[in-house]
C-alpha cells in the first residue's frame, strides 16, 4: 500500500444507520430507476440473470442509469437527478445552480471504468458491484483514491444520488457514515481549480449535498466505490472475475 497522504486517515467506528440492511433485490432496483426515469429496464433484466459471485468489499449489486439515458451532459443528468430527490424528500443542495461543467466533472479514471461497462452492458441502466464508504472510512478522498485496488473506482454524485433514490435509508440520521463521491471533482472558483469532492450527508433533518477539500480526513464519512470485472475471454462480460477486499457487511453494519 503506497503511503502518499498516509497521515490522511483518523479512526472511525462510524457504521451505516440501522435503517439500511444493505441492497435491495438488483430486480427491485431496476424497477425502481426504470420507474424514475422512464427507462426502458429489459436488458438490465436480462443482465441481472447472470450475475457473477459478488467481490469482497462490496456491499452488493447496485442499478444506477446511463447518465447519457437522462441527459445530453453528465452535469445536466446530475441536476435532474437532485430534482427528483427534492420531489421525493427534503433535500438541501449546498452547491445550487454550481452543478455545471465548469464546477463538477467526472474524474477521468471514473470516467473511464463507467465508459468501459456501459459498453458492455446494453440498455440504459448499469448494474455495480459497490461498497457505499464502509471500506474507506475515516480516509480523506486523495488518499482513498490512493489506496484503490487497480480495478476499484470511486463513484460520482450522480451515481450516488440515484442509489440514494433507491435506498433513501442509506442517509436517515446526523451520526452515522456519511458518503464522499470521488468519482467527480470540483471547483469552488472560476479559476477552475478541482480542488474538492461531493458529498452526501444528513443534518437537521435534510438530506444534503455539499463539497469538501480532498485532503480532509474525517472519521463520519467514507468514499463509495465499485468494482471493474478483469476481461476473461471465455465468459459474457458480465460473468468475469471480480477483486475486492475482505469487508464482511453483514457483520459491520449496525
Amino acid at each position: 500500500m503506497t503511503h502518499r497522504y498516509a497521515d490522511e486517515e483518523v479512526p472511525s467506528g462510524y457504521t451505516y444507520p440501522k435503517e439500511y440492511k444493505g441492497p435491495r433485490p438488483i430486480k427491485e432496483q431496476i424497477e425502481i430507476i426504470g420507474n424514475i426515469f422512464n427507462l426502458y429496464s429489459i436488458h438490465a433484466l436480462e443482465n441481472a440473470k447472470k450475475l457473477p459471485r459478488l467481490p469482497k468489499g462490496t456491499e452488493g449489486w447496485f442499478a444506477i442509469p446511463k447518465w447519457k439515458a437522462i441527459a445530453p451532459t453528465y452535469n445536466e443528468a446530475t441536476e435532474r437527478m437532485f430534482r427528483i430527490i427534492k420531489y421525493k424528500r427534503s433535500f438541501f443542495n449546498h452547491r445550487e445552480s454550481r452543478i455545471g461543467p465548469r464546477h463538477l466533472r467526472q474524474n477521468s479514471l471514473t470516467k473511464k471504468m463507467l465508459y468501459k461497462l456501459r459498453e458492455e452492458q446494453k440498455g440504459d441502466i448499469l448494474l455495480i458491484a459497490a461498497q457505499l464508504g464502509f471500506l474507506h472510512r475515516g480516509r480523506s478522498v486523495r488518499r482513498t483514491l490512493e489506496v484503490m485496488s487497480a480495478n476499484e473506482f470511486g463513484l460520482g454524485a450522480f451515481a450516488i444520488g440515484c442509489i440514494l433514490l433507491t435506498h433513501p435509508e442509506r442517509e436517515v440520521r446526523r451520526e452515522q457514515l456519511h458518503i464522499d463521491c470521488s468519482g467527480d471533482e470540483y471547483s469552488h472558483s472560476t479559476d477552475i481549480r478541482f480542488e474538492y469532492a461531493p458529498s452526501f450527508l444528513y443534518g437537521n433533518s435534510v438530506l444534503r449535498f455539499n463539497t469538501y477539500w480532498t485532503d480532509g480526513a474525517y472519521a463520519d464519512f467514507g468514499t463509495a466505490s465499485a468494482f471493474y470485472p478483469e476481461n476473461r475471454p471465455d465468459e459474457h462480460p458480465l460473468l468475469k472475475h471480480w477483486h475486492g477486499f475482505g469487508f464482511l457487511p453483514g457483520k459491520n453494519i449496525g
